[in-house]
């Protein structure tokens, strides 16, 4: 299950001032959108398929917030995990309903 879609692109445009971030690079051909996604698909790759669903359709939203904040966790999930931590993304807490993004082991405990 990749990010982004296996498309032809043939868009050369700048981003449109109303276009999400999501829809333009997913229709983007610029050199630089195409190393965007192969990063952003390597970095997808990495993520627990468990719960590669969620963060999927977050990423693709057209809602800012929703699409950054599946961005920012991508991202630190990777440089944690290259930092050299265990990452479980979304650990339950006791006592509380929500979850934080993640956990991290390190070889001297969370």
């Amino acid at each position: 299950m990749p990010l982004f879609d296996d498309a032809v692109r043939t868009e050369r445009r700048p981003r449109y001032e109303n276009e999400s971030v999501f829809d333009y690079l997913n229709s983007s051909a610029r050199p630089g959108s195409a190393a965007v996604r192969l990063l952003m698909e390597n970095w997808f790759d990495e993520y627990p398929i468990r719960h590669a669903p969620d963060i999927r359709t977050r990423f693709r939203s057209r809602t800012a917030v929703d699409h950054q904040g599946a961005f920012w966790e991508l991202y630190l999930h990777t440089l944690l995990r290259r930092m050299g931590y265990d990452v479980e993304p979304h650990p339950p807490v006791p006592g509380v309903t929500s979850h934080p993004d993640f956990l991290a082991r390190g070889s001297t405990g969370p």
